[in-house]
């Protein structure tokens, strides 16, 4: 059956040096498909099979919010977001995991200076009694640019070890898996970035090129 899908936005905002964004949506999937542990052989062993059972539910709720200052030279950016998850059925659970994203830009001339943090991802599967919980990522970046060359030199995850990069949880009555996905995105690393933008022939639309700064929408029409 397809999933019933409910999604509400609202936005508020002063266009500026502050702007706020609220948004939230829900998500209902009715009689979904459920991957399932059961005995096989009189409890011999364990079968893995799918059946339809309950429901799954998903809503989120968040704001977003832009902060200007020292005449726009400084930008700071936040967004908290709060995940609902409903599982019913064969398995019953409930997960509300809390994320957070956090950014602060620093203009200087040609210069950009700009930190970020995102807190560790965490998400319930749909079809699955699993959990999904990833590592966290933060990063420093110093960048400049003028009307042709952008430099970026960003150093990501340095306080990170090891190579994890998510750990995925089975849990049931019957069975329960631990899983390690092994890779490179939440290892420490450095990344250097030169490009060259050249118009010839045609008239060049730049955008921000020195740094791109993430912002809550204003809901005031131009």
């Amino acid at each position: 059956m397809p999933p019933l899908s409910f999604c509400h936005y609202t936005s508020v905002g002063v266009q500026g040096a502050f702007g706020l964004s609220a948004f939230g949506n829900l998500n209902e999937f009715f009689d979904r498909q459920l991957t399932t542990y059961e005995h096989y052989k009189d409890g011999e062993a364990l079968i893995r099979n799918y059946r339809n059972s309950g429901n799954f539910i998903k809503g989120e709720i968040g704001l977003a919010v832009n902060r200007k200052l020292l005449e726009g030279k400084l930008q700071i950016y936040g967004r908290p977001k709060q995940t609902f998850y409903k599982s019913t059925g064969i398995y019953n659970k409930t997960y509300n995991p809390l994320s957070v994203t956090v950014q602060a830009t620093y203009y200087l001339n040609s210069f950009y200076f700009q930190a970020y943090y995102q807190s560790p991802d965490k998400m319930m599967f749909t079809s699955s009694p699993q959990i999904n919980k990833s590592r966290n990522f933060h990063s420093l970046t110093v960048g400049w640019a003028n009307s042709e060359w952008n430099i970026r030199f960003m150093g990501a995850n340095f306080f990170n070890r090891g190579w994890s990069s998510a750990q995925i949880v089975t849990e049931s009555p019957l069975y329960t898996e631990y899983r390690e996905n092994i890779g490179t995105s939440s290892h420490s690393r450095i990344n250097v970035s030169i490009t060259y933008t050249s118009g010839y022939g045609k008239k060049v639309q730049r955008g921000n090129e020195v740094g791109e700064q993430s912002g809550a929408n204003s809901a005031i029409m131009k």
